[in-house]
């Protein structure tokens, strides 16, 4: 389900018409029209008297530049402290600059870039063209932003996209602003029935978008809608979840740890075959930005799990190690790429396991040494069964945290807990209900 729009009013709340603000534009899913919502939308708070500056926060398939009908350099990290000033002016609109993404995907901490904004006094708005997907880019471009906007098409796979989108948002703390419906002449009713976070406004359908009137009076009632309304700085978190965990999206587990895992932390999710543990697997995308690693599927037949699945799954970023002649060195630079604060599964750990001890203990500790640099957490999905590798004992002797997933009765599951390095075991097993995604309470 969506997540609802915070409420007005009180203390910790701010307008967006006042200091400076940064707003993500987010889709999930390619093709819904985020770059030419940013673009506009940031013409459209110049129109209204804010200095803006558009950001591509796309590293893999940046085309804000295009859109826009700017020189591709200079880009996000030619910027340094003096953004306003090195942004490109925008052809069409005064008042707005554009930031091109790097032309190097791996060399920019835009996370990084994009909290400094925040300090810009140049600067009234700042808007993010976000990447398609819920992969770590993704969570990278929205983490920063004191609000994400939903942009989508009303069509039934790019609205269930959108869910996922806000789903991930208020995990990661962020508010949802609203959604924008591209190509839509108007809000159907049966659409406003079913949100349940504010319809900011709906973008008609025109060949050319970025000088089309009618779509330019769209985005003006977006921002109108955008300036009146207050958002609190932050989603609130349970009640039970302490400041330094990462939540797993399982209810039962992250209870059980006072909220998850603590950063860095490597775990290993040991299952029997029939277990349905990649359903927990798929919980986990919809936390954050995941880097999901299959050792023995294609990527489109992950995809096509996830979109059939039971459970809340995000839209992470999925690779495949199937075609690799060395799936073990080609994991090793997918890990060195992992941004700060990303979910990594490796599903299943079999297939690296099995490549030869030393090997893989130099991948372990490599994977370690970064995800305890970069704050990660790390999900190994170990399969057992008469062909178990022998370097199981290895990888569950590197591991902070062991899990054992045993299915009881139907969907009933009990998740116990014999390896802990740094919080105590909890008492007996923590039950889940796999039908439920989030599952039931943990057993006392």
């Amino acid at each position: 389900m969506f997540v609802a729009g915070l409420p007005g009013g009180g203390a910790s709340c701010r307008s967006v018409a006042a200091e400076h603000i940064m707003i993500t534009v987010a889709g999930a899913k390619g093709g819904c029209g985020t770059t030419t919502a940013a673009l506009e939308l940031g013409r459209a708070f110049a129109r209204a008297g804010s200095r803006t500056l558009v950001v591509d926060g796309d590293r893999q398939l940046p085309n804000l530049h295009a859109v826009a009908g700017v020189d591709r350099e200079p880009t996000l990290v030619d910027a340094g402290a003096d953004l306003w000033t090195v942004g490109l002016e925008d052809p069409v609109a005064e008042g707005v600059r554009i930031l091109p993404a790097p032309t190097d995907r791996t060399e920019a901490d835009v996370e990084g870039v994009l909290a400094a904004l925040a300090r810009n006094s140049e600067v009234t708005r700042t808007i993010v063209d976000c990447p398609s997907g819920l992969g770590p880019d993704a969570v990278e471009a929205m983490s920063p932003a004191d609000a994400v906007v939903l942009a989508t098409t009303g069509g039934e796979r790019g609205l269930r996209e959108a869910e996922r989108t806000a789903t991930v948002a208020r995990r990661i703390g962020v508010p949802v602003a609203g959604v924008v419906l591209n190509r839509c002449a108007s809000v159907p009713v049966s659409l406003r029935d079913r949100l349940e976070t504010p319809v900011l406004g709906a973008i008609p359908d025109r060949e050319s978008p970025t000088t089309d009137p009618a779509v330019r009076r769209g985005y003006d009632r977006v921002v109108a809608e955008l300036r009146a309304r207050r958002y609190d700085e932050r989603e609130s978190v349970a009640p039970w979840a302490a400041a330094d965990r990462m939540a797993t999206g399982i209810e039962p587990l992250d209870r059980a740890f006072d909220g998850g895992f603590p950063p860095g932390s490597v775990v290993v999710l040991r299952t029997p075959p029939a277990s349905q543990s990649e359903l927990l697997l798929h919980e986990l995308t919809a936390t954050r930005g995941t880097l999901y690693l299959s050792t023995e599927r294609e990527e489109s037949v992950v995809r096509h799990e996830m979109d059939a699945s039971t459970a809340t799954a995000g839209a992470p970023t999925v690779r495949s190690l199937t075609d690799e002649a060395d799936p073990l060195a080609a994991a090793d630079a997918l890990v060195g790429a992992l941004p700060n604060g990303a979910n990594l599964v490796v599903d299943s750990a079999g297939v690296l396991e099995r490549r030869g001890r030393e090997p893989y203990v130099e991948f372990l500790n490599g994977l370690k040494r970064t995800v305890r640099e970069r704050s990660c957490l790390v999900v190994l999905h170990c399969l057992e069964s008469e062909d178990t590798p022998v370097a199981r004992p290895t990888t569950i002797h590197a591991a902070d945290a062991v899990l054992d997933v045993n299915p009881e009765r139907g969907s009933e599951t009990s998740i116990e807990v014999p390896k802990f390095r740094t919080l105590p075991l909890p008492d007996g097993g923590i039950e889940v209900d796999l039908d439920l995604s989030a599952g039931a309470s943990a057993a006392d």
